[in-house]
């Protein structure tokens, strides 16, 4: 007996992929295509361009940290040579205890310079503008100390005197110096008049108006 038309010996069905004609074919291979293209290749592009992009910003953010790291270094060697020039500043300091830290530095300079003929006299003054006066402004006051400082000395003594208040942490700055050769006696001593104006700095907080 015949088998039917349309089957095979065993029951297997004869139609196959390859039977198909070729248009359907490819168009079977293009879907799988397309349907890759969607769940695995497109995924993977993006966390391509995530992972380039994160890579950019990093690269970026690694050159900024390169150049601001080159210029902290760089201020922090020129703090480091002022302080080995000039000695180590102090901060403005508290109103009720800056003035005789002023001036027991100044008299601790002196003495260790063997200058005792000197007067010292204190005044106070304000700061009316300056970088530092416009950072705090509304929060704190700054103010300085000033140091009215005469005394006789040899030129050498001066020098270092000069010397050893530009390295006191508690001298913010040497505001001005004024040397006069004396008369007499003392100028046969090679002893000169020199006054000085020396400031620190304070501040204190604002109390608010309530």
């Amino acid at each position: 007996m015949q088998p039917p038309v349309g089957s095979q010996q065993g029951g297997k069905p004869s139609s196959s992929i390859s039977q198909l004609p070729r248009a359907v074919r490819w168009a079977l291979v293009f879907g799988v295509f397309v349907l890759a293209y969607f769940f695995a290749i497109e995924p993977a592009i993006d966390q391509m361009n995530k992972w380039n992009a994160q890579s950019d910003v990093l690269t970026e953010a690694l050159k900024n940290y390169g150049k601001q790291e080159a210029e902290l270094r760089a201020a922090s060697d020129a703090i480091k040579l002022g302080q080995r020039q000039f000695g180590e500043v102090a901060l403005p300091g508290d109103p009720r205890t800056r003035p005789d830290e002023f001036r027991d530095a100044i008299s601790r300079i002196l003495d260790a310079r063997g200058v005792d003929q000197r007067t010292i006299s204190a005044r106070s003054g304000s700061f009316t503008q300056g970088p530092l006066v416009d950072h705090v402004k509304g929060v704190s006051r700054v103010e300085k100390q000033i140091a009215d400082v005469s005394f006789l000395s040899t030129p050498e003594t001066f020098a270092a005197v000069l010397a050893d208040l530009e390295r006191e942490k508690f001298v913010t700055s040497v505001r001005r110096a004024q040397v006069r050769q004396s008369e007499g006696k003392e100028k046969v001593d090679r002893l000169l008049r020199v006054s000085l104006e020396l400031e620190t700095w304070t501040m204190s907080k604002v109390e608010k108006a309530k």
